[in-house]
Formats: structure tokens, sequence, C-alpha cells
């Protein structure tokens, strides 16, 4: 045929992120929910086995983007409420609100 050749590489990948505001109130009451149910001593104890398997780097580096509870906590006992400041924002098209 022409012999040519093509040589791709994907340099990045970009794509924007679309708030689904009803998915999120219905998944936020379904948290709120299983927020009451894990919140027994069994379930804190294994929290806190899996959480003794991380190293303090490990555990420092979820707080860098969430600064809502601290160590030595394993396990978040609340929500975060729907209408907080999410700082910084995840994600590589959001912008600082």
């Amino acid at each position: 045929m022409t012999e040519t050749q093509v040589e791709m590489r994907i340099i990045s990948a970009v794509s924007n992120i679309l708030f689904n505001t009803p998915l999120e109130e219905a998944l936020h009451g379904i948290m709120q929910e299983l927020a009451r149910r894990i919140s027994t001593t069994p379930t804190r104890k294994f929290a806190a086995k899996i959480q003794s398997t991380l190293s303090d780097k490990d555990i420092a580096s979820v707080f860098i983007t969430r600064s809502a509870w601290t160590p030595p906590r394993p396990l978040a006992d609340f929500l975060v409420p729907m209408d907080a400041k999410r700082n910084p924002q995840i994600g590589s098209t959001t912008s600082a609100t």
C-alpha cells in the first residue's frame, strides 16, 4: 500500500465536570442513612485495623485535599454538608468558588 505509519500518543485527556444536583442530593440522603448504620463499635474497630496498615504519609495525603477531619480518626463520623465549599476544587475543569 502506501507504507504510511502513524504513531499516536495521548498527551492528556480532559472532560468537563457536569454536576447532577438531584443525584447528589439523593446520594447525600443515602449517605446520611448509612452513616447512622456504620457508627458502631465493630465498624470503628475494623476501620482502625485498616488504618493501622497505612503510613502517616498515606493518611496525611488525604488531608491535603480534605481538611474536614483530622487524624487519628479511623472513620469519619459526619457528612460534609451539600453546600460546603470544596477547597481545593477536585478536578481539572472546576474553578474555585
